[in-house]
C-alpha cells in the first residue's frame, strides 16, 4: 500500500491520512519506487536513508 500511496496520492492530505512516519522509515529500504520518486522523498526527508539501524543504506 505504501508504494501506491507514494506514487499516486493526489494531495498532501492523502499522504498524511494513509502514511505513518515510523512505518515509512522502517519500510523505506524495501519499497519499489521509481528512482525520481525515491530521490524526491529522500531529499525532502533525509531520515528515510538514515533511519534507525540504516546508516546511509539505500535500496536499489
Amino acid at each position: 500500500m505504501y508504494e501506491t500511496v507514494l506514487r499516486a496520492a493526489p494531495m498532501t492530505a492523502d499522504l498524511s491520512h494513509w502514511l505513518d512516519g515510523r512505518t515509512l522509515v522502517r519500510l523505506w529500504p524495501d519499497l519499489v519506487l521509481a528512482p525520481q520518486v525515491r530521490s524526491r522523498w529522500e531529499t525532502r526527508f533525509p531520515e528515510l536513508t538514515t533511519g534507525p539501524g540504516r546508516g546511509s543504506r539505500r535500496a536499489q
